[in-house]
């Protein structure tokens, strides 16, 4: 074991990661009107830009006994009168450590310490779910942009835009539960006494790239427009969802075996939305109040399904990492698998893909299909609103709101199961956003809302 500390041991650094001062993050742009009226325009920049890791990743550092104390006080189901454990009282806030049996930390027994010459470290028989990397670096991103607009009459205006970046030194999500670099695979371990060893590594790579295109129509006559679409592809070699239980890349050959659609890559985006004041109407004094005063307004959205992967759901590679992948099937290509539209949502639900076109891998291989080879289905989904505004005095006034969010009713299902085992391969079980494999938009039924607001 290395220690780390103001006498850190060769080899170690003193905070446990080394400095790394040299992040330089130049950035440059311009702006340059084309034509004299000021109707078309062009523009673009260029950059790096780092962001600071989650904080709470630094616990695996500081927070891990012996070098730290960790106490649990827990009152999941327990009850002054009912304890949970008589030889474990219920934790009272008056003194929450003694209340329990446990003597303070604070403040002298907080914080990382180095345990005395006689602690003892396990020689076999542990893993490690989370390790820093000695060589942990700050995400860096390079992100540039070209775009192009001009305007038509005094109202609307179209954009035209690339935009790309290239992401380096990547690491995990959230805390680092995920993307985790595999140091001692379980089936052929580099530590033969040691089980897994998963790193926060600094070591994904992504890049994105997209063309957009935007319509817009400013508010004149009571009516304004925006709508957009992107058509764009996101790489990256971060280990699939679903794939290893230890949160690692997939293969022992490294992390370029996971290089491949995002598990978020959304190929296709469309969005539209507008508002409409409806134009007042010379109406007598009762049939003003109710005709006039309306205003309509729109939302919608449509977008490609996500990516997902597939999984032998066995250890065929005897790896041990747990995220073989499957493998075609003779005489099938990824292409074959997909199945034509235009059928059924009962028959879409119940095989969402040719299961027939995926077979277990090859003894001692990792599966030849590559990450996110198929898609799930698309989502839709448009919100409506009718606002009528009444001028009760000069000092109140009503809003009166009626709106429907997915007016139309569309189902947007979630992604089917990719894992060659399960008794519900190829099946759809579960709508969109309903689970962490389902991850993009939120599927709901029509819902209908009433609101009515008084401003005085």
């Amino acid at each position: 074991m290395l220690f780390g500390g103001s006498h850190h041991d060769p080899g170690c650094p003193a905070s446990s990661i080394y400095n790394n001062p040299k992040n330089f993050g130049p950035r440059i742009g311009f702006a340059y009107r084309i034509t004299e009226n000021g109707n078309t325009s062009i523009r673009g920049g260029a950059g790096y830009y780092y962001e600071s890791p989650n904080t709470v990743a630094f616990e695996d550092v500081v927070g891990v006994p012996p070098f730290a104390p960790i106490i649990n006080l827990s009152t999941t189901g327990c009850t002054p009168t009912t304890p949970c454990n008589p030889a474990v009282p219920w934790v009272a806030l008056a003194d929450p450590y003694g209340s329990q049996g446990a003597t303070s930390p604070f403040p002298g027994e907080f914080g990382p310490v180095n345990p005395g010459p006689n602690a003892t470290f396990p020689a076999s028989g542990i893993s490690f779910s989370q390790i820093f990397d000695r060589h942990y670096r700050l995400p860096m991103v390079l992100a540039w942009n070209l775009t192009l607009e001009h305007g038509f009459g005094t109202d609307w205006m179209l954009r035209l835009a690339y935009v790309g970046n290239n992401g380096h030194h990547l690491s995990g999500t959230g805390d680092q539960e995920n993307g985790l670099l595999q140091l001692n695979p379980p089936g052929e371990p580099v530590y033969p006494n040691y089980g897994s060893i998963a790193s926060i590594n600094s070591g994904v790579d992504s890049n994105y790239n997209a063309g957009q295109v935007t319509v817009s129509k400013r508010m004149t006559h009571g009516l304004s427009l925006l709508s957009n679409f992107t058509w764009s592809k996101e790489l990256n070699d971060f280990a699939p969802v679903g794939g290893s239980p230890y949160l690692t890349n997939s293969c022992t050959c490294g992390r370029w075996f996971d290089y491949g659609l995002s598990d978020d890559d959304l190929s296709k985006v469309f969005k539209f939305n507008g508002e409409y004041l409806l134009p007042h109407a010379g109406l007598p004094k009762v049939l003003d109040k109710i005709v006039n005063g309306w205003e309509l307004s729109g939302t919608t959205t449509w977008q490609s399904g996500s990516p997902f992967t597939l999984f032998s759901d066995q250890d065929n590679s005897g790896s041990g990492m747990l995220a073989d992948r499957a493998d075609l099937a003779p005489g099938y290509t990824v292409q074959k698998a997909i199945l034509g539209s235009g059928r059924s949502h009962a028959a879409e639900v119940a095989e969402w893909f040719n299961t027939s076109a995926f077979q277990q891998n090859a003894a001692g291989t990792f599966g030849d299909t590559g990450k996110n080879v198929l898609r799930g289905p698309r989502y839709f989904a448009a919100d409506l609103a009718a606002i009528k505004n009444f001028k009760i005095t000069e000092q109140v006034a009503l809003e009166f709101r009626a709106e429907l969010f997915n007016a139309f009713n569309n189902v947007n299902f979630g992604k089917p199961d990719g894992n060659l085992l399960d008794s519900t391969y190829g099946e759809i079980t579960g709508l969109a956003g309903a689970s962490s494999s389902n991850t993009y938009g939120t599927a709901q039924p029509r819902i209908v809302q009433f609101a009515m607001k008084v401003s005085f």
